[in-house]
Formats: C-alpha cells, sequence, structure tokens
C-alpha cells in the first residue's frame, strides 16, 4: 500500500497527517506560488501565469482533498484506537475551519485567477498585476 492510500485511509499517525501531510505540503505550496508570484524567476508572464494556474488547480483539486480527507479518516481512526478524542476533535474543527476558509479564499481570489487565465491563454507576454 502506497502512502498516498495509507494517508487517504487514515492509517497514518494523526501527528504525522497533520503536521507532514498538511502543514509541511501547504507550506511547500505556499513557498513556490509566492516565489512565483513575486520574483521574475520566470521572464515570460504567460509562462508564468499558466505556472501558477496549474498549480493552484492540482492543489485545490487534487492535493487539498485528498489533505482533509486523509487528515479526517487519521483524528476518526485516531479516536476508535485510542479512546481519545482531544485533539482528533480538534483537528476535525481545524479542517471544516481549513474547507470553509478556502471556499472564501477561492471566492475572493475569483478576479485574480481570470486575470491568470486571460494571461496564460493570451499569445502575448504581458505584466502581471
Amino acid at each position: 500500500m502506497t502512502y498516498i492510500v495509507k494517508h487517504w485511509r487514515g492509517e497514518l499517525s494523526l501527528a504525522t497527517s497533520f503536521w507532514i501531510n498538511t502543514v509541511g505540503l501547504n507550506v511547500i505550496f505556499r513557498a513556490v506560488e509566492a516565489l512565483l508570484s513575486e520574483t521574475s524567476l520566470v521572464d515570460d508572464s504567460v509562462l508564468t501565469a499558466q505556472i501558477i494556474l496549474v498549480s493552484t488547480f492540482v492543489h485545490t483539486v487534487v492535493v487539498y482533498p485528498w489533505q482533509m480527507i486523509g487528515l479526517w479518516h487519521s483524528a476518526h481512526n485516531h479516536i476508535k484506537n485510542t479512546q481519545n478524542a482531544t485533539w482528533p476533535n480538534v483537528v476535525k474543527v481545524l479542517v471544516v475551519i481549513s474547507i470553509i476558509g478556502t471556499i472564501g479564499n477561492l471566492m475572493t481570489n475569483h478576479e485574480h485567477h481570470k486575470n491568470l487565465w486571460r494571461i496564460a491563454v493570451s499569445n502575448s507576454a504581458k505584466p502581471l498585476d
């Protein structure tokens, strides 16, 4: 069984699911996103917009659901295996807050993503806003 499947099923420890698979991966994704958004690492604004959009899509549609579902399952399994519900319930509350926050961020950043899309599909490079 692969690591990805173990996380999805909640078979990893709650600490690993939270700190490595959720917090750690989010820090990496945000650092890459910030690096791409704030520097001219890539001089081509079309390519930069495409990279940011693909990264955002992969994180939002693939990685983030995998993180939240695996974390929820891990919390549930932790309660079942240890009869201790304190930290798992805190984690479940954080998952719900995270999902609400992510939906809010997607709504707030909708115009930004539309602008990135326009740049990404354009034929000529234009400065990013």
